[in-house]
């Protein structure tokens, strides 16, 4: 028996925090979790063994969430996301995945970089929003 899971619907939420509550953001899809990435100090000295260059990591970089969202106009948590990208202001957002038993909360601080929104002819407005993480990405167990 495998320890795979696969992900059969949207159970996956992207979440924003509104007046010190996590709420969920509905109508959101094609999540894609950040990837943390790390800079690279090259350390490289007169006596590196065999000529070759050392390096350590550097500062770490949280990456960026981003999501397709079915928009409304009238939903508050997207109100929320337009205004939040209006002020430039860092917010809270919590990702959650409840397919897995542990470790299946992702909280961070971020902001709002793209949420642009195209009028279509024929079909509904789904902007790709993108969220800028800043600091640390913490793990735990909802």
């Amino acid at each position: 028996m495998s320890d795979y899971v696969a992900v059969l619907g949207l159970t996956t939420e992207v979440r924003i925090e509104i007046a010190a509550v996590m709420t969920n953001i509905p109508y959101a899809s094609a999540i894609s979790m950040p990837g943390i990435s790390f800079d690279t100090v090259d350390v490289t000295s007169n006596s590196s063994p065999n000529g070759f260059r050392e390096f350590i990591a550097g500062l770490a970089d949280g990456g960026e969430l981003t999501f397709s969202l079915n928009w409304h106009d009238d939903e508050t948590t997207h109100q929320e996301l337009w205004e939040a990208q209006q002020a430039r202001e860092v917010v809270g957002f919590q990702v959650a995945m409840p397919q897995f038993a542990t470790n299946n909360l992702f909280d961070f601080q971020g902001f709002v970089t793209g949420l642009p929104l195209e009028s279509p002819i024929d079909t509904q407005i789904t902007p790709a929003v993108t969220i800028k993480i800043t600091g640390n990405i913490e793990k735990s167990t909802e």
